[in-house]
């Protein structure tokens, strides 16, 4: 019985739990795949790293959600295919919200100002190696042997960036070089932005 939440899922929490029964009642959600990936989040101790990369420059009070709710946002957005923060005006906010452990999914005004707010501090970067160093320890990577692609990213923002060569146009325009870093599998390590 996949929603014999006691034996299997030890590690959720108690909105989930009751979540499960609903299922097991016959509710349905469509994002219901999602609670799989958060007994592997806790592994890695996605919350907690969030919490020390970022919480002494977020203002939890005038944002409203928690700073580990806005991520797990972002990390289901990822995993659903959103295209964007915009297209969480078409997700359903309350089976959403499940998945992040609150009522509603936070609307995107809300998470843009939380990362508008967080990216004046810089600190992507100390995030990206804590969990990197989470993939090691997790045997997650093969360290032994790393592949370099490098990408031109293109940016169509108001903000005046250096520009770049960009391939596909043939033609220099602002943007950013990503460096990704992948192991011999393929699966990505860790990337690297710079003008």
């Amino acid at each position: 019985d996949p929603f014999n939440y006691q034996t299997h899922y030890p590690l959720l929490t108690s909105n989930e739990t009751a979540y499960l029964k609903l299922l097991r009642a016959g509710q349905r959600c469509k994002y219901v795949v999602g609670l799989l990936y958060n007994p592997i989040l806790r592994q890695l101790r996605f919350d907690e790293i969030v919490e020390t990369t970022y919480a002494e420059f977020y203002d939890e009070q005038k944002m409203g959600y928690p700073l580990t709710t806005i991520f797990q946002a972002l990390f289901y957005m990822l995993f659903f295919h959103f295209p964007s923060i915009e297209s969480f005006k078409k997700a359903n906010r309350i089976d959403y919200g499940i998945l992040i452990n609150q009522q509603l999914l936070p609307l995107p005004k809300v998470i843009h100002r939380a990362l508008n707010q967080l990216n004046k501090f810089n600190r992507s970067s100390k995030l990206m190696k804590e969990f990197a160093c989470q993939f090691v320890n997790n045997n997650l990577i093969e360290v032994g042997l790393l592949y370099f692609d490098e990408h031109f990213l293109p940016y169509y923002g108001i903000e005046h960036i250096a520009a770049g060569f960009f391939s596909q146009r043939r033609l220099a325009i602002g943007g950013n070089h990503q460096f990704w870093a992948h192991d011999k599998n393929g699966h990505p390590f860790f990337v690297i932005t710079s003008s």
